[in-house]
């Protein structure tokens, strides 16, 4: 589900980013496509994404300004130095490889963690700013951390459809962002509809 955006509240925000950016010598890298993907991880294609010092998103993406409030919130991780955005999880060349270890679940562990104090913090700005309905965009952010989970079991990152859309998982995942801990567990309720999903 894609909540309605206030766009004038989010050029405020966009215009606070950029101010933040500024102090804390960031990037803002927008790029008039649908997708972008990071050089070494070509074959991932995404709405954005956020190394620490820049962060890139895609300007024609349906969803480009809940996906620019979650990258800025990755740099805002980057700049407060928290010690679990330098211990985050390789799960890429894994994935890249087509294999994922059992051995792999610990690194799936740390990369949820970081995404969901990512979603906590994006989830601020949003009630901040007002920029959209904080109860859609946390279940979103559910169906996100979920989906860790799902590519953990498929070992497969996909992007044929979005993982939003699914009402399914509307029924299943609640409207405030669940703790890090709680994915800790592969709830395989979900994961069923998740490969009902993608199977169609």
């Amino acid at each position: 589900m894609k909540a309605k955006i206030n766009i004038k509240n989010f050029k405020k925000f966009e215009e606070y980013a950029r101010n933040y950016c500024k102090k804390h010598d960031k990037i803002i890298t927008l790029v008039p496509n649908k997708t972008v993907s990071q050089e070494e991880y070509k074959d991932f294609k995404c709405a954005g994404f956020c190394d620490g010092e820049e962060m890139v998103v895609a300007t024609k993406n349906p969803r480009f300004q809940t996906v620019f409030i979650h990258e800025f919130a990755h740099l805002t991780q980057a700049v407060e130095r928290i010690p679990m955005w330098y211990e985050y999880g390789d799960i890429w060349s894994a994935l890249q490889k087509g294999k994922v270890s059992l051995g792999k679940w610990d690194e799936f562990v740390k990369v949820i963690a970081v995404e969901q104090d990512c979603e906590r913090r994006s989830l601020n700005l949003i009630k901040k700013f007002n920029i959209t309905s904080p109860e859609i965009y946390a279940q979103n952010a559910n169906i996100y951390l979920y989906y860790y989970q799902y590519v953990f079991m498929t070992a497969f990152w996909s992007r044929r459809k979005s993982l939003y859309d699914c009402k399914e998982l509307r029924e299943l995942v609640p409207t405030k962002l669940l703790p890090a801990n709680h994915f800790k567990n592969i709830n395989m309720e979900v994961m069923k509809c998740f490969f009902n999903y993608y199977k169609k």
